[in-house]
């Protein structure tokens, strides 16, 4: 069945697998199953404005929230931080959620800077 999924999204395009994707997520939402870290993150970012507008925002509310055996606040060691989710993981299905999927966005001010940012960034490419 896993085969029949994956043949069938070869045949969407971007826009269209993004759209199912956003579906997936919000259904994934409405029914509380948070199961992968997109489902995660997707569901802090619904939540906090903060995590929407911050990556370290959304990072800390991730660690807390989800891995809290792991996590110690305050006291992050280096050893702490490698068994934790990666920093560069989450800010990625930040981005998909927020760039790809147009969910959960970030302010104006927020987006305004980010999209400077981007700019910028294509340039130094």
């Amino acid at each position: 069945m896993a085969e029949q999924q994956k043949s069938d999204s070869k045949k969407l395009t971007k826009v269209e697998r993004a759209e199912v994707e956003r579906e997936d997520i919000l259904n994934r939402l409405k029914g509380k199953i948070l199961e992968t870290t997109r489902d995660k993150v997707a569901f802090l970012l619904n939540d906090s404005g903060e995590a929407r507008n911050s990556d370290i925002d959304l990072a800390w509310a991730y660690w807390n929230t989800f891995e809290g055996d792991k996590f110690e606040g305050p006291f992050l060691t280096k050893e702490t931080l490698r068994q934790l989710t990666r920093y560069s993981t989450l800010t990625r299905m930040r981005r998909k959620i927020q760039n790809d999927y147009k969910l959960f966005e970030a302010n104006d001010e927020v987006k305004k800077r980010r999209g400077i940012l981007q700019e910028g960034n294509k340039e130094i490419v």
